[in-house]
């Protein structure tokens, strides 16, 4: 178990509360998530969180529930293909939940984790210093890697499932992370020099879409570091999900489309597949983040 010292979140954390997902179709959340079909949010969280919506986002309705622990609702989400996990900022509780949902965690600890990720059988999780972690599926015990980021302030961090290489936003830009489970992991700065928050990577790992809170917008970044686009968002940039390959939700196609989590209690929806327009596509939320890219895979599951 570890044994470092917690790191204060900033203090424009401190206000935040999961912005509930969207309908009965899509997910995403925390400092890593959101949801379009399906929402995550705490106990104040609900149907009525979001005041109005616009096509493919008709509706909210709540995914988990948990008891509310203060102003900051759920933060890391993630699933394995048979559980579900969210952390817990609030009270620093790690959940694990059944791919349903619902209101009893199949567990419980008190970890501190902020972001989550998983691939290929391992999961990881950031804490807002510069260590990366990994913790027990089963009994949620927590372990440091051998990774060492170059600055701190990791939030967001997501796992390419073709390579397992994780992506991790700090205070200094995105670092790839290569053999983050070895004794000799390699960290690579890959673009940006400010905070980032929400990270995740699209299907195929061929880019990374990277809530660049400082410069207030969303970037879209090659694996090789190369920014491909750069989609302006005053909003309060946080959390980010994509959604997969050949979906449609209400009739319109969101294949690969970003959906961005902001702070002033809206989710901005980037079609990527007509040149980046941005569109507002629920307001009247709270404040709350989106998912990784196996929280992407319930945006599937829950959207159609």
């Amino acid at each position: 178990m570890l044994s470092t010292s917690r790191r204060l979140p900033r203090s424009r954390r401190l206000p935040k509360l999961l912005a509930p997902a969207l309908t009965a179709t899509v997910l995403l959340a925390g400092a890593t998530g959101l949801t379009e079909l399906s929402s995550v949010g705490t106990a104040v969280a609900s149907t009525s969180d979001f005041t109005s919506f616009s096509p493919p986002i008709t509706g909210a309705a709540n995914f988990i529930s948990l008891p509310p622990t203060g102003s900051i609702g759920p933060i890391g989400m993630v699933n394995d293909g048979t559980n579900f996990y969210v952390t817990d900022f609030g009270n620093g509780n790690l959940y694990k939940y059944p791919l349903t949902g619902g209101s009893t965690p199949l567990a419980s600890a008190t970890d501190n984790l902020f972001g989550l990720a998983y691939a290929n059988g391992n999961y990881f999780a950031t804490e807002l210093g510069e260590a990366i972690f990994t913790f027990n599926p089963n009994t949620l015990a927590v372990s440091q890697t051998h990774v060492q980021l170059p600055c701190g302030s990791a939030e967001g961090i997501a796992a390419d499932p073709t390579t397992n290489e994780l992506y991790v936003g700090t205070a200094c830009g995105v670092f790839r992370v290569q053999d983050p489970t070895g004794t000799s992991p390699i960290v690579t700065h890959v673009a940006l020099t400010s905070q980032v928050d929400g990270i995740s990577i699209a299907t195929g790992g061929q880019t990374i879409w990277a809530a660049a809170t400082v410069m207030a917008a969303a970037v879209e970044i090659s694996s090789s570091g190369t920014i491909l686009a750069t989609v302006p968002d005053g909003r309060g940039v946080d959390g980010i999900g994509i959604a997969q390959p050949n979906v449609t939700s209400n009739g319109i196609n969101v294949s690969n489309n970003v959906f961005i989590n902001n702070n002033d209690g809206t989710i901005l929806r980037i079609d990527t597949n007509n040149g980046n327009a941005a569109s507002i596509v629920a307001s009247g939320g709270t404040r709350g983040d989106i998912g990784d890219h196996r929280t992407r895979w319930l945006f599937v599951r829950y959207a159609v």
